[in-house]
């Protein structure tokens, strides 16, 4: 059974303070998300969001959350980092990939990703509502870990 831990509070930097809510053994059955104290650990961070942050952007940023952790119930918790703008971004990382998602309030999503191993790159914008394969290819690499 996942265990939620406190949140690591990291010290506030120029753009935005960082949190990263921890959970010991996440792995988690497929439609059990609303269970799962990691999420709603990072769910209640993100409400938690002072007025820079529009309402929907932090809404869809826990809707994305919610749809990626049902989809790969391996998958971690993100780092979450509100950035300027009213950005809220999520990343996940393991030894070697890094996969970065940016919210934007102007309706639009960020992805990027990197093999730390080898250094290949890959990036992509969409509209909120699309997630397209090659965000879940690089997310399933990381849930596989």
């Amino acid at each position: 059974m996942s265990m939620l831990l406190p949140p690591i509070m990291v010290p506030e930097t120029e753009t935005a303070p960082y949190v990263r809510p921890l959970v010991k053994s996440s792995k988690l059955e497929r439609g059990t998300v609303s269970s799962d104290p990691g999420l709603m650990g990072a769910e209640e961070f993100l409400r938690g969001l002072d007025a820079d942050y529009a309402p929907a952007v932090v809404e869809q940023t826990i809707t994305l959350l919610r749809r990626l952790r049902a989809r790969f119930s391996d998958l971690g918790i993100p780092t979450i980092s509100p950035g300027p703008d009213g950005i809220v971004g999520m990343t996940w990382e393991d030894t070697r990939h890094h996969v970065n998602l940016q919210v934007h309030p102007d309706h639009r999503l960020e992805f990027f990703a990197e093999d730390l191993q080898t250094g290949a790159l890959w990036s992509d914008e969409a509209a909120w509502n699309v997630l397209g394969e090659g965000l879940f290819e690089h997310l399933q690499r990381v849930g596989e870990g």
